[in-house]
């Protein structure tokens, strides 16, 4: 019983530390879109701070359930993509794809494979979706399935790791 309980206060302890990291997130990226001057400051922000919002009412409450963990596993995907599109057609573009790294590796303070599996699914599948949908969200230029290839094999790696 005391090692659930220990597993359960370390995981509630790495929500809170992620869910900081994510409104600081939400911060820099209203700053990174001011640097870039442009017209979506304010709707990058609301939108980062809006899927922060289910987390942050999760862990507010305590929730420290699979539920909760696999909703930060998809926070953890979603948070560096809204960062990767603010960057569209800008040359910092690809180097916003290293903070889905950042994100993937964080979750690991969830003491749970599942929520990093969950991530890295849905970043290879933002990657291989956008490519078709709306290709300059993704990469700078056209896409082409070669370099999604090249990143999901990164991203498969490192979530084999993780877990």
């Amino acid at each position: 019983m005391t090692a659930i309980n220990s597993l359960g206060r370390l995981r509630l302890q790495g929500l809170r530390i992620l869910l900081l990291a994510n409104w600081l997130w939400t911060v820099v990226l209203g700053l990174v879109a001011l640097r870039l001057g442009g017209d979506v400051t304010i709707e990058t922000m609301l939108v980062s701070a809006l899927v922060n919002m289910l987390p942050t009412a999760m862990v507010l409450r305590g929730r420290r359930d699979l539920e909760a963990r696999m909703v930060m596993g998809t926070l953890a995907a979603v948070q560096p993509a809204i960062g990767v599109v603010l960057l569209s057609g800008h040359g910092w573009q690809m180097d916003g794809h290293m903070y889905f790294f950042v994100a993937l590796a964080g979750l690991v303070l969830l003491y749970d494979w599942r929520p990093i599996v969950l991530a890295a699914t849905l970043v290879a599948l933002h990657h291989l979706v956008l490519n078709y949908l709306a290709p300059s969200w993704v990469f700078p230029g056209q896409g082409n399935l070669e370099q999604i290839a090249i990143h999901a094999v990164a991203v498969t790696l490192q979530a084999s790791v993780l877990c």
